[in-house]
């Protein structure tokens, strides 16, 4: 009739060989040649009128990751709970759970309800679904609202007219609001998800930001192959009067292997950047670099393809229109090339590497038909050379921390200018 379990406190431990404290709960294997053949078992029939588990506890320590999530206050109810495997029959209702916990420092809070979720044969009976989740940790906090409604199909082809999920976090004095809607099916057999109407908005608000608000409307779509492991998106977004366009693949899911192609008409970062404190100029140009670690481990596992495109781009007072870059990252290396661009007046043409395995980094750049004079503005709000020619560079480096880097250039850079100058040099007083 019922199932009643109160106070019920469990102690799950990975040991760093791997094993579990449970493994020897699952008894002894028989092994003999003349051990009796197993019979074939009975499919286990469940029609149980309601079950309720209250003030549970969990415990999961992973001493190989050196992690401890703690699971207090697990409470779970439903009503009547019908599992049939011979006749494809599951019912349970009124279905609810709630738990609180700790990951690490973090805190995190779960509550789910299902009033109704059945299968008879192969026809899907369900009422809505609403999943809440909370996260608080030090100086952040999320919470997130996942809801499902228009649920119909069957186990082999599933469909729900209505998913919803809304973020609401803040870090610090930021804050992310995010809602995200689609309607979306799924083929259990093929092992197929696709949501193909996603719309939605992003919304950042940060005083630190210049302009204090941001939002980003999306829509797009998704699918994805979670037998082959593969997935494509294809995401427009706008900032302001800039729109954006993105499409990617994940060739696998682990590790992950993706590849994308970015798309924007024109883009002006500097008014989405915080404005530079008064005397940061000068301040920069006497810094050493400090001794902080350049740490480049995250493209140890990095596996990437992509193109990026962008019409006209302001970053950092430089100008340049028809930015191309070709991005390629695997096996701890990240190649940019060719990278080109047509900035004032001339064009650029080149390529950057950066290897994770030794800290080392390749510049190649040509730079053609330059009016170098507002370049060097923009670069380093001087302007002492006049003049339209070429700039190249070729040179390498290593190390991990920036003065290890300024030691360790070597190459060479060109300088060819026609009609150039040099500001403050009167040559006829000179001589």
């Amino acid at each position: 009739r019922r199932i009643e379990v109160e106070g019920l406190d469990v102690k799950l431990v990975k040991r760093k060989d791997g094993s579990l404290n449970i493994d020897d709960l699952a008894g002894e294997k028989i092994t003999s040649e003349g051990a009796d053949k197993p019979t074939a078992a009975q499919p286990l029939q469940i029609d149980i009128a309601g079950v309720e588990l209250r003030n549970a506890r969990l415990t999961w320590r992973d001493d190989m990751a050196n992690t401890t999530t703690s699971i207090a206050d697990l409470n779970f109810s439903s009503g009547r709970l019908l599992g049939d495997p011979a006749a494809h029959r599951f019912r349970v209702e009124k279905l609810t759970l709630a738990t609180r916990g700790s990951h690490g420092t973090d805190q995190f809070e779960l509550k789910l309800a299902a009033p109704l979720l059945g299968l008879e044969g192969d026809a899907l009976e369900s009422q809505a679904v609403d999943l809440l989740a909370r996260l608080n940790g030090a100086n952040r906090n999320v919470e997130a609202r996942l809801g499902l409604a228009g649920i119909a199909g069957s186990g082999k082809a599933l469909k729900v007219s209505d998913f919803r999920l809304e973020v609401d976090g803040k870090s610090g004095d930021a804050t992310i609001k995010a809602q995200l809607a689609s309607p979306v099916a799924v083929n259990s057999e093929a092992r197929l998800v696709a949501l193909e109407k996603l719309t939605g908005a992003i919304d950042l608000a940060s005083p630190k930001m210049p302009m204090k608000h941001l939002k980003l409307p999306i829509s797009g779509q998704l699918r994805a192959d979670l037998g082959k492991q593969t997935a494509d998106l294809e995401l427009a977004t706008a900032v302001d009067d800039s729109k954006i366009g993105l499409k990617a693949r994940v060739n696998k899911f682990s590790p992950l292997g993706l590849e994308f192609a970015l798309d924007i008409d024109h883009l002006n970062i500097d008014k989405y950047l915080p404005p530079a404190p008064a005397g940061a100029d000068k301040a920069a140009a006497k810094a050493d670099g400090g001794d902080a670690k350049i740490d480049l481990a995250a493209l140890k596992t990095l596996d990437l393809k992509g193109n990026i495109n962008i019409g006209q781009l302001t970053a950092h007072r430089i100008d340049v229109s028809r930015l191309s870059a070709r991005l390629a990252a695997a096996n701890g290396r990240l190649d940019i090339a060719p990278l080109t661009a047509v900035l004032h007046g001339g064009t650029l043409n080149g390529s950057l590497g950066i290897n994770a395995q030794n800290n080392q980094f390749t510049i190649r750049q040509n730079l053609a038909g330059i009016q170098i004079a507002p370049l060097l503005k923009a670069l380093i709000n001087k302007d002492p050379l006049e003049g339209r020619g070429s700039v190249s560079m070729d040179v390498t480096t290593r190390g991990d921390t920036v003065p290890a880097l300024k030691k360790g250039l070597a190459g060479q850079a060109a300088l060819d200018l026609r009609d150039g100058a040099v500001k403050g040099i009167n040559i006829a007083k000179s001589l």
